[in-house]
């Protein structure tokens, strides 16, 4: 039997799953034993078509979880009992119950380290280049087309014998696949010492001006800025975790309270507060319906008679389930939300009696 030992092998393109899958069984009982399928989808059926072999991955796994539990463990006793001995509590130097944690650990790493190993190794990866790339439509194999490769190292394979098998199989084409890269690709050969090479100059990339191109000292000049300083000062608005200390906060608000610091109150309120404390303040925020600890209402005898200062207090330092915003909030805002949570009181105790005349009457009209 002849063969051009210039082609990969023969490709034969289908346009159905169902072909394919016939093709590679025919392929198969005709006595060939070097052939691939490519589809853009998995094919039931096509493995046992192919004559796939259970794969020796999973011994290779078992090897590298045994060696991983054996080294491990090793490793611990040879430490504890003959490098470095020490008495802890009486316990006995080869205390094994406290190296399986360790153990289990190494022996997790070095089974998944075996089979990413042993994975590329068994499917011959990594692989850039393949004389099926040669192939233009091949592209097709993960789009919409079907292929079925029969490889010139078969011991069946003759190039007119095999080609004539193929067009008895009715393929919408069959293609020669040459063994070397066509014009301007590149072959695994020149691409693989490449890659090598650009590892090899990775190795101390840590060590030239590519790493510290950029980096500037603790208070170094530099152009960049217009001050010529590098150290920039702290931004406008930026809020401070340290400062004020709860005992600076005082009871009262420390400055006069408008309606545009109650708006801004209100808007802080509704982005950090309510989703505990609820709009109302009742403590039926969105997360409290989910199971968050419920929060007290604002509207107790306790808080409502709780000066501003805790309410800033709390938010500042936290407490009980519910942490510090001091990272989030600044001082003044703290402030503001204090103010719209007493409108919040307010709202649900107010005196009617000290309302104007004009809403005394229409709460009166409701009310009848």
């Amino acid at each position: 039997m002849s063969s051009d030992r210039r082609i990969y092998g023969l490709l034969a393109e289908f346009d159905e799953a169902d072909q394919l899958l016939a093709a590679a069984r025919a392929a198969r009982e005709a006595g060939y034993t070097r052939l691939e399928a490519y589809s853009p989808f998995p094919v039931h059926g096509l493995t046992n078509a192919l004559g796939f072999h259970h794969t020796r991955l999973p011994f290779i796994v078992l090897i590298g979880g045994i060696v991983g539990a054996l080294g491990g463990f090793f490793m611990q006793w040879y430490a504890s009992v003959i490098d470095y001995p020490i008495n802890i509590g009486g316990r006995p130097l080869n205390s094994w119950p406290a190296f399986i944690i360790i153990t289990f650990e190494l022996t997790i790493l070095c089974a998944g380290l075996a089979a990413v190993l042993g994975m590329l190794a068994l499917n011959g990866l990594p692989q850039p280049y393949h004389p099926l790339f040669n192939i233009p439509r091949f592209e097709l194999a993960s789009l919409s087309s079907f292929f079925l490769s029969l490889q010139r190292r078969d011991p069946k394979f003759d190039l007119t014998e095999t080609r004539r098998f193929l067009e008895s199989l009715n393929p919408k084409s069959i293609y020669e696949v040459p063994v070397l890269p066509i014009q301007g690709g590149v072959s695994s050969s020149t691409l693989l010492p490449v890659l090598i090479l650009l590892a090899l100059c990775s190795i101390n990339c840590d060590e030239g001006p590519m790493t510290n191109k950029g980096r500037i000292k603790p208070h170094e000049p530099h152009p960049f800025f217009s001050d010529s300083n590098s150290a920039r000062p702290i931004p406008q608005g930026a809020v401070s975790r340290d400062q004020p200390s709860a005992s600076a906060i005082p009871d009262n608000f420390p400055f006069q309270i408008t309606r545009k610091d109650l708006l801004r109150g209100q808007d802080r309120y509704n982005i950090y507060c309510s989703v505990c404390h609820g709009y109302t303040g009742d403590g039926d925020g969105m997360i409290v319906r989910r199971g968050f600890t419920k929060p007290p209402s604002f509207h107790i005898d306790r808080l409502r008679a709780a000066p501003p200062g805790y309410i800033v207090n709390v938010i500042t330092n936290g407490f009980g389930a519910m942490y510090s915003y001091s990272d989030r909030v600044n001082m003044d805002d703290r402030w503001r939300i204090a103010a719209y949570i007493r409108a919040l009181q307010l709202s649900q105790h107010a005196d009617p009696q000290k309302l104007p005349a004009s809403d005394q009457s229409a709460i009166q009209k409701i009310s009848q």
